[in-house]
């Protein structure tokens, strides 16, 4: 992606005001919600910086791309297990369309 100037609003978010990171730019920095990044004021500039964090918070896909299913299962114990049975045998193959 090249550089190019996208123009957002700004929205009221409590006593803060919130701005928008359009999907081409948060899908080419992988951002989430959640994703932490840094902000910064040049004053003599007037310009606001927002740059995506080097510190790290581990979500969900990190944890899955840099874990293989084995070390996930041995994880599972019998408290964090889900006892639901999610499957009604009886009626497999009966479903209604």
């Amino acid at each position: 992606m090249r550089s190019q100037q996208i123009i957002s609003e700004t929205k009221q978010w409590g006593n803060s005001l919130g701005i928008r990171i359009p999907k081409e730019i948060r899908s080419h920095l992988h951002l989430i919600d959640g994703s932490k990044v840094s902000i910064m004021f040049d004053e003599k500039s007037k310009e606001i910086i927002i740059k995506k964090s080097n510190k790290k918070h581990p979500n969900f896909l990190d944890i899955m791309n840099n874990t293989d299913l084995k070390t996930l299962t041995k994880k599972i114990t019998k408290k964090n297990q889900h006892h639901d049975n999610f499957i009604n045998e009886d009626f497999v193959g009966k479903e209604i369309w």
